[in-house]
């Protein structure tokens, strides 16, 4: 399956739209397309119950990029930390 890179744009990191994920830093998906890709991190990473205000699925304030087939990764989502790709978990819910 594809590996799909996604990072905020920076310019539109003030906009309210990023209040509604819990992360804002490159992370990275398996998905079979590019839509697949940015609803499965705007599901991973919802602070609320509605995830069509998620930044992750606007192509204005996200890049998503397939990664070359030499890129390993195994879980289904992982983030930057620190420069090393790792684990994405979401927390658990109150």
């Amino acid at each position: 399956m594809p590996i799909y890179r996604l990072e905020p744009i920076e310019d539109f990191l003030g906009e309210q739209s990023w209040r509604y994920t819990l992360l804002k830093t490159v992370c990275w998906v398996k998905a079979s397309g590019e839509d697949q890709a940015r609803l499965a991190i705007a599901r991973a990473t919802a602070n609320s119950a509605d995830i069509r205000e998620s930044p992750w699925l606007s192509p204005v304030l996200t890049m998503c990029i397939e990664e070359g087939p030499t890129f390993q990764m195994e879980p289904d989502i992982a983030v930057n930390v620190d420069g090393v790709a790792q684990a994405w978990t979401a927390p658990p819910e109150r």
